[in-house]
């Protein structure tokens, strides 16, 4: 009987164990895409300060930042 107890008590401790670490390992990558997320916001804030603040100097300038600033069409 006591060995029973004994393997029931070491199998009840490793999927505690288990469970525990695959939690761990759930809020790291949670933690990971929070800070992913956190750094593109950043970067768009940045950017779009910088879109604000900008002055050409001249139209041709002017034109040049708007046709970079514009998306392409990935094929």
């Amino acid at each position: 009987m006591k060995t029973i107890k004994l393997i029931a008590t070491f199998i009840a401790l490793f999927t505690i164990g288990f469970l525990n670490a695959q939690e761990q390992k759930e809020q790291q990558l949670e933690q990971k895409e929070l800070s992913k997320s956190a750094y593109y916001q950043k970067r768009a804030k940045e950017d779009a300060k910088f879109e604000q603040q900008y002055e050409a100097k001249s139209k041709k300038d002017e034109k040049q930042f708007g046709k970079n600033k514009k998306p392409t069409k990935k094929s």
